[in-house]
């Protein structure tokens, strides 16, 4: 039996008349290769078919967490992962702290009515005074234990937040964590459920979109932080692309995003 490059550089030379090579990278993959094979491999590819690059943009030093998803998408089913934790002290989005932000993110959204958003997303849940960004961990514990080093203001919180497809599954009843609900992101983290993309539309956009109407019904589920419950997420995970007709930001990850209590 070949070597798993073996096998992929097969796959590259039989998608390739068919301008696949995204294709082949993608199922190649999620065959778990060693990481450092996988990376590798993928670059020299990505250099020696420079015409085939369009296919995949960006190989060359995406993170882990694009790759995967990508193999999700080709194959239908999930990869499982082990969980990273994201660490940071955040601040909140309120109309009375930042009326720019809430004119940006909330208002256009819909969600003029709530009190407070929370995200993974740095420019709609901004990073606490003082605060460089979110670190990520592999260990929940040594995370927690990190994060009560957090010296938070009296409008801060610490946030974890972890991909919800994380193998084991990420603990709903943890006495540390409070479940905020779930976020949608791309691989730059940037929410789905903030940031970009439109998810209420008039009925004349449905009828020219019925693809669209998903998204409608969601987005009037949201609950007091604009995020969504997972059985929603998980359905708007699938729904996007074809609402939002291949943006790059409907390949999105599900993100369950919690509080951290104090000791």
């Amino acid at each position: 039996m070949g070597t798993w490059q073996d096998w992929f550089e097969q796959q590259v030379a039989d998608t390739v008349a068919r301008m696949s090579f995204g294709v082949a990278v993608e199922v190649g993959l999620a065959y778990r290769a060693p990481r450092a094979m996988r990376f590798d491999f993928a670059s020299d590819l990505y250099d020696r078919f420079p015409q085939l690059r369009p296919k995949l943009p960006g190989i060359r030093g995406v993170d882990e967490l694009l790759l995967w998803r990508a193999a999700e998408r080709v194959l239908g089913c999930r990869v499982g992962r082990a969980p990273m934790w994201h660490v940071g002290l955040r601040s909140g989005l309120r109309p009375g702290d930042d009326p720019e932000g809430w004119r940006v993110y909330a208002e256009p959204a819909g969600l003029g009515d709530r009190d407070e958003l929370r995200s993974v997303d740095s420019f709609v849940d901004g990073h606490g005074e003082g605060e460089r960004g979110t670190y990520s961990c592999p260990d929940l514990e040594k995370a927690l234990a990190d994060a009560d080093g957090y010296e938070r203001g009296p409008r801060e919180y610490v946030q974890i937040y972890v991909d919800a497809h994380a193998e084991p599954a990420p603990p709903l009843d943890h006495p540390r964590l409070e479940l905020l609900g779930y976020d949608l992101s791309d691989e730059t983290h940037t929410s789905a459920l903030f940031a970009c993309g439109e998810w209420a539309v008039p009925d004349s956009v449905l009828e020219e979109f019925p693809g669209h109407a998903p998204l409608v019904e969601l987005d009037a589920r949201r609950n007091r932080y604009g995020l969504l419950s997972y059985e929603d997420a998980c359905t708007a995970q699938r729904v996007l692309p074809d609402a939002w007709n291949g943006d790059p930001h409907a390949w999105c990850t599900v993100w369950a995003v919690y509080e951290v209590c104090p000791r």
